[in-house]
Order: C-alpha cells, then structure tokens, then sequence
C-alpha cells in the first residue's frame, strides 16, 4: 500500500480553564472548548495478491506544545495526530488506487472532565468527495480512512496524575467492488441498484461513508459523542 499523494491541513482553537487541589491531590475541575476544522485529500494506491487482507496506517510523530511548563509540577498544552490508512482485501491479484477528500468547517467540543452529561459537541458537517480504479475481475474491498486526535495534555507531579482529554474524529469510506469488467467509476453522488440486482457482466459497487467524533478523558471516562452515516453508492453497471 503506497499514499501517492497527502494534503491534511488543521485548524485547532482551545480555551478553558483548570483547577487542581495540590493539598488534596484532587481535580476539581476541568473545562474546555475545541474549535476544529479538517481538510484532508488523500491518494492511495496498492498492488495485492489472491487472498489479500491488511490494514495500512501512516502516522507522522504527533505535534505538541506546551502553554505551561513547570518541571516536576505541571505540564499543559495542545497535542495533535494525524494519520492516513485503509483497510484492504481482495479475492484475486489486483491494482487498487482510491481518491478521496473530506473537509470539516466547524467542528467543536465542550469537555467537562467531571461531568459527562456535560460534554457535547456541535457543527462536524462533512462534505466529501470519493473516487475509485480496480485494474481486473476481482472482488475488492478498500477502506480509506482519515483520523484526527486532538487533546489538551495535563501531566501533573512529572505523571504521577494525568488528565490528558481530547477526541478523535475518524472519517471513513467503505467501499466493496465486484469486478467483472476493467474499469474505474466516480463515486461521488451516485445512488440506485438495478431491479435484479445482478451484476454478472459489469461493476457492482456498495459504497458508503461514516464519520465518528470519540471523546476521551485519561481518568475518567471515554464516550461517543457523535456518528454519522450516508450511503454514496449501491448500483450495477452493466457493460
């Protein structure tokens, strides 16, 4: 599996405040905002063989910063990951290349450490774009996938505690081809299956797309906050 082409670009805002007991070793609270936006286009590419069945993720080390730093005593500041991937199988020897784009404008966050009937999140609208080759006959499956972790780091007493709260927003694109023709297709917008549902001579194609956004607070709790899922294909073409 080979990313013949990356273009992810983030916008992060953070804002809240933090309020720790050193005499009772006790949080007692902890209340912040994320504002985020995403743009992530991704070309992918893999050359598999019969049988084939792996999944691929490329990381970059994540990028950290700390607001405030006093050693041994408290360590606060935004932390970013970024990762590209998919998910591949395939029935027979195949050349697979998918393109796909997501953008998200105005994600953002409210996370109550304490109180997670506090936390919530609004905005996350995806737009997306997807497109799809397969060189031969074969049933295929490749999955694409984007994740963004963003968190606020709090290490304190050098770890002994950590308060370290964020989320991942996963966009994905589930893509099945049952390829008895060469061929490629666009997957954007493309709706409607065939009475018989036959695709014996063509491209069968069941594609879909899902975005999820996970909270995560180190010490307390991990929740979903928010899941979204649209159909972009389920159609034969027949030739």
């Amino acid at each position: 599996m080979a990313a013949d082409s990356a273009d992810l670009n983030a916008e992060l805002t953070f804002s809240g405040y933090l309020k720790y007991s050193f005499l009772l070793f006790k949080l007692e609270e902890l209340k912040f905002d994320i504002d985020a936006a995403l743009d992530a286009s991704v070309t992918l590419s893999a050359s598999v063989g019969a049988g084939y069945n792996n999944t691929f993720t490329y990381a970059p080390p994540a990028l950290s910063y700390s607001f405030v730093n006093v050693p041994g005593i408290l360590s606060l500041g935004p932390a970013v990951t970024l990762a590209i991937g998919a998910q591949v199988a395939a029935s027979a020897a195949v050349d697979v290349t998918t393109t796909f784009s997501v953008n998200l404008a105005d994600g953002n966050v409210h996370v109550d450490a304490l109180d997670e009937a506090s936390s919530s999140t609004s905005g996350w609208v995806p737009t997306y774009n997807a497109a799809a080759n397969v060189s031969t006959s074969a049933k295929v499956n490749i999955n694409p996938f984007v994740s963004l972790t963003v968190e606020l780091a709090i290490d304190i007493l050098g770890g002994l505690v950590d308060l370290s709260s964020g989320v991942t927003a996963k966009p994905t694109f589930n893509n099945e081809f049952l390829f008895t023709a060469a061929g490629g297709v666009d997957l954007t917008g493309v709706g409607g299956l065939n009475s018989s549902g036959d695709c014996s001579q063509g491209l069968a194609i069941q594609s879909d797309f899902e975005f999820e956004v996970d909270l995560f607070v180190t010490e307390f709790y991990s929740t979903k906050l928010y899941e979204f899922k649209a159909e972009i294909a389920n159609v034969c073409y027949a030739f």
